[in-house]
């Protein structure tokens, strides 16, 4: 929100390196910062993805980002690498089964699971990976779930589903009546699909096994009441009158009282 306002009222002034594009650089800083010393690499990472996302979407130069992302790349690799839970989740990520009995466990589990369903599942409630198999399956890896029991169709219906949020909320920040409507849509947009893709890559072993939920289907009352809280808020600025309807509709009302102010003109011949 306050990203979203900043860039709203500064306009051009955001193309500035010093103006409009330091100062949200340290306000994300100080987040990241805050998300860092839980430790919470995923969450850090998300916020300054997602500020620099914005700042691309408000006119930033391409430059600056690309600045932004060398400077922080040193940072992400020593987060990593001095971080030995994270370097062995790094390790299993580049070869599951070697790992299969440690920091790989939960990710060939994940993959039985998924293998295991098939094209339709072996049929809701029905999954095995679930009785003690696959740790926490309920909330980071709820994927692996469906994937068993609902199969390939499952788990493709709730990418189409997370596709669908990623189109509308697209449409919904285009659209937004504001620049700071448009900014906080995009952002909010940005947030939810972001989360589900790295969880679902991390479920398929496509990235290192991270700590995020799946918004809407991990078990988490706090995810899902932000999940909906965003979506409230994307519902709320879809409901709004586009900026270009309203300047169409202020042209068709100058229209209609001018052509009124017309014909109220007479004409007299002595």
């Amino acid at each position: 929100m306050y990203l979203a306002d900043s860039l709203a009222n500064k306009k051009e002034k955001v193309r500035m390196f010093t103006v409009g594009f330091v100062p949200h650089l340290v306000v994300c800083a100080l987040f990241v910062g805050v998300a860092l010393k839980q430790p919470d690499l995923d969450a850090a990472l998300i916020l300054g993805a997602m500020t620099l996302t914005l700042l691309f979407v408000a006119g930033t130069k391409i430059s600056y980002i690309v600045i932004a992302v060398l400077a922080a790349a040193p940072g992400v690799y020593w987060a990593v690498v001095g971080t030995p839970w994270r370097l062995q989740r790094l390790f299993a990520y580049l070869d599951h089964w070697q790992y299969r009995r440690g920091a790989g466990y939960q990710i060939t589990e994940s993959l039985i699971a998924i293998g295991s369903g098939g094209v339709t599942g072996l049929g809701l409630g029905d999954g095995k990976q679930k009785l003690f198999y696959m740790p926490e399956a309920h909330s980071d890896f709820i994927m692996s779930n469906i994937g068993e029991e609902l199969g390939f169709v499952g788990f493709v219906s709730v990418l189409v589903l997370f596709g669908v949020i990623l189109w509308r909320g697209m449409v919904i920040a285009v659209r937004a009546h504001s620049h700071f409507a448009t900014y906080v849509a995009f952002g909010l947009t940005f947030s939810i699909t972001m989360q589900a893709a790295l969880n679902i890559g991390v479920v398929l072993g496509a990235i290192p096994v991270t700590g995020l939920t799946l918004p809407f289907l991990s078990y988490g009352g706090t995810s899902l009441i932000v999940s909906l809280f965003s979506v409230g808020i994307l519902l709320k600025i879809s409901t709004q009158k586009p900026v270009a309807a309203k300047s169409e509709t202020r042209v068709r009302n100058a229209a209609v009282t001018n052509k009124k102010k017309k014909s109220r003109v007479c004409v007299v011949v002595p």
